[in-house]
């Protein structure tokens, strides 16, 4: 008797961490829009005032935060070094696609962040500025509706994966 009841907790135990997983997605997702928020603003800062070069105003940016965002800025600035005279738009695309598998974001806030390589480095600094603000505003927009689904779906998420939990301990048991 005492094993089942162990069996029993352990099942729901796990079925409720998977839960706990399942809604842990949505604050990845704002945790890294995020970043590539504060990314960008570190760029435009760069771009603006102190007028770097754009591979090192995007290593620059890679450093100042963390996580797959650090990692996306640094591998764009190091190809930007490698290939020279490359297009931006085509790095930056590249680098997208190399590490999508490191992105928890939905494939329209991932177009977001690749259309911010169309008027990357070509034009004035003003122009350069007001692309990277418009795209900043785009993830704060994209972060809201995250925020929004996390609120509607975070707690069923939990409540459903502890549910089922119940279930299988009762069905088995």
């Amino acid at each position: 008797m005492m094993l089942r009841i162990v069996c029993g907790f352990a099942i729901i135990t796990g079925c409720g961490y998977i839960g706990i997983v399942l809604a842990s997605e949505h604050d990845a997702e704002i945790a890294q829009i995020r970043q590539f928020i504060d990314a960008l603003k570190f760029l435009e800062i760069e771009i603006a005032l102190s007028g770097r070069v754009l591979s090192d105003a995007l290593r620059a940016s890679g450093e100042s935060v963390s996580g797959a965002a650090a990692v996306i800025f640094k591998e764009a600035a190091d190809r930007l070094e490698e290939a020279g005279n490359a297009d931006i738009k085509e790095v930056w695309q590249a680098v997208i696609e190399d590490n999508k598998n490191r992105l928890c974001l939905k494939s329209g806030t991932i177009e977001v962040i690749k259309g911010m390589s169309a008027m990357l480095g070509c034009g004035t600094r003003e122009t350069e500025s007001d692309n990277i603000r418009a795209v900043c505003e785009k993830l704060r927009l994209a972060e809201e509706d995250a925020m929004r689904r996390k609120a509607s779906g975070a707690g069923l998420k939990r409540g459903l994966g502890l549910a089922s939990g119940i279930l299988i301990t009762v069905l088995l048991l």
